[in-house]
């Protein structure tokens, strides 16, 4: 290839490593370089690779902003700043459905190229040991933060009211769930460390009012803060 050439749907996937799909959802979210010709989208190799160096410098300055505070030690973790989306209610399904409505927000924001995989990386971490600790509480997670594509950390709170079976390891239904999603081993535990330490002294019961996601961030704020 020469750097001025110009690429399909099929080989800009191809050449960014990521499935048509995220291409597609990049294009509508207008976070991609492209026109239009007739009905087919096309690309310009040289100005994709700017594109490229540019976008991981930006996230190279983002990680920078959050990601490496935390590690550091420097700020404290702040569940309602990571807050990515809330799912209210969930619906009944399988431990894999449940995972996947939980992913879907990351999905739907091209955070995630394969779903699939994702869901199979989520479902594997559940079969070593039931991610839902108990009273009504799951953080389902993959095991080795490393392999998410994400760089910043973020969680997506899921709430079911009525309770789901989750394979919790008290057996008891689990009406709240925090996904999180980060590549940074040190952040990774804090968040779980700092999510159960919460629970542990608060209870997931205000959660179940909730109707929205800011609803969830008021509340994460409330007990956050200590202003409840």
């Amino acid at each position: 290839m020469i750097n001025d050439e110009i690429l399909t749907l099929a080989e800009t996937a191809e050449y960014l490593k990521v499935a048509e799909k995220t291409v597609q959802r990049m294009i509508a979210a207008h976070k991609i370089p492209c026109t239009r010709v007739g009905n087919q989208w096309r690309f310009i190799k040289a100005v994709l690779d700017d594109w490229l160096m540019d976008s991981m410098q930006d996230k190279e300055e983002s990680r920078g902003d959050l990601s490496r505070l935390i590690e550091s030690g420097k700020v404290e973790i702040n569940l309602s700043r990571l807050l990515f989306d809330s799912i209210i209610p969930l619906a009944q399904g399988s431990r894999r459905e449940i995972l996947s409505q939980l992913a879907s927000p990351l999905v739907e924001k091209g955070l995630i190229s394969n779903p699939e995989g994702y869901l199979n990386k989520l479902e594997d971490r559940e079969n070593m040991i039931s991610t839902a600790i108990g009273e009504g509480v799951a953080i389902p997670h993959i095991r080795n933060p490393k392999e998410n594509e994400q760089v910043e950390p973020c969680i997506v709170v899921g709430i079911s009211p009525e309770g789901v079976d989750f394979h919790a390891i008290d057996e008891q239904p689990v009406h709240l769930f925090f996904l999180v999603h980060t590549n940074s081993e040190t952040v990774h535990l804090r968040i779980l460390s700092h999510i159960t330490g919460l629970l542990k002294s608060n209870g997931y019961g205000d959660f179940l009012n909730c109707q929205s996601k800011k609803d969830v961030e008021s509340l994460l704020i409330k007990k956050e803060t200590g202003s409840q």
